[in-house]
């Protein structure tokens, strides 16, 4: 009896597949196809799970680009900029065709709701552990910080979280001081799982020694603090 691969298991899979697809040479009048396909299949790893869930996966694989991750593989091919930025770009347009037909497969689908807004389902998430309470003490901007947090991806959101203490309010308010339970948490609101949770925390402190070429969250922390001013 074979037994199904959790959801994340297998969209990181279909992920790492997409780029393959791209860093090869298939032809990209064959990339509607590949994309209709993928996102099938993503649909599929998320049965069995309630809506909010499914929506909240769903939504960060639509504003998370990946493109990082593909930079780093491109740049240990040993290519010029030029031939990197045309992988990119291949990549960009196999991507914008998989959030289409995750879209449409979603909307169409007669079991589930139509797809949420980003923001609705990031504030209620948010919204169960004290965040809102948090900005509110810090004279911090609500709209504008979840504005700032669905329009840009997993690190940056991390980044921004651990810039607001709200991390420390995870661990010490609701997960008993133990870092593994925050960062399960962490992972559950913003869609994620707990490896990339938490890798994106550790190399928020210099002296991690995490890879700092797949979690990226640390470059954000001077774009926050310019964000929110």
């Amino acid at each position: 009896m074979t037994t199904k691969k959790d959801p994340y298991t297998s969209i990181a899979a279909t992920m790492k597949a997409l780029k393959r697809v791209v860093l090869g040479d298939t032809p990209e009048s064959q990339y509607p196809d590949i994309a209709s396909s993928y996102a099938r299949n993503i649909l599929y790893s998320l049965n069995g799970l309630d809506n909010e869930e499914k929506y909240r996966i769903i939504n960060n694989i639509i504003m998370d680009s990946e493109n990082g991750a593909v930079h780093v593989e491109v740049w240990y091919l040993g290519l010029s900029e030029f031939e990197m930025e045309t992988l990119l770009g291949k990549y960009r347009s196999l991507k914008n065709l998989l959030d289409s037909n995750l879209t449409d497969l979603l909307n169409n689908d007669p079991k589930v709701d139509k797809i949420k807004d980003k923001s609705e389902i990031l504030k209620k998430a948010l919204g169960k552990y004290g965040f809102f309470d948090l900005l509110e003490k810090k004279g911090i901007d609500a709209d504008k910080t979840v504005n700032l947090m669905i329009n840009n991806d997993i690190p940056y959101m991390i980044a921004m979280l651990n810039h607001l203490g709200f991390d420390n309010l995870i661990l010490k308010e609701y997960a008993s001081n133990v870092k593994s339970k925050m960062h399960k948490i962490l992972a559950e609101i913003l869609g994620t799982t707990e490896r990339r949770t938490k890798g994106n925390i550790n190399v928020l402190h210099p002296f991690s020694k995490e890879d700092r070429a797949t979690y990226t969250a640390h470059l954000y922390s001077e774009m926050i603090k310019k964000d929110l001013s």
